[in-house]
């Protein structure tokens, strides 16, 4: 039985780590080759047209039923006051947790209170 260890540092610098890669700029442009060759254009078209379809003419027509219950609950949560009156921040069940009116509430305070911007979180969301 031995007692030197079974892996010896390098000589000479005593820090270095045994098996330890260095980054090379090589292996950098075969992934780039890789995922450029991986790189699907009538898939991104697909996936393009599918985006401009689900958008179009999105704010076309108002909100009906719950969509507007749950954008207004959002815009409240957004700090909008004057929808207060009208809409109460309550869950309907154990399945909504107004995570959702959250999301749509973080939208309307960078984009303001609209229509159009409920739906595009809805829409987001779907795809």
């Amino acid at each position: 039985m031995s007692l030197s260890p079974l892996k010896t540092l390098p000589r000479g610098r005593p820090s270095a780590r045994v098996g330890t890669l260095k980054p090379r700029p090589e292996r950098w442009r075969s992934l780039v080759r890789a995922v450029a060759r991986h790189f699907d254009p009538p898939l991104m078209a697909i996936i393009s047209l599918a985006a401009f379809l689900r958008f179009w003419e999105l704010g076309r027509v108002g909100l009906r039923g719950d969509e507007a219950v749950y954008a207004g609950q959002a815009a409240v949560l957004a700090g909008a006051k004057e929808y207060g009156r009208f809409f109460i921040l309550q869950s309907r069940g154990d399945s909504n947790f107004l995570l959702f009116q959250e999301v749509v509430s973080v939208v309307y305070r960078v984009t303001g209170v609209s229509d159009l911007s409920a739906r595009a979180v809805a829409a987001r969301s779907a795809s």
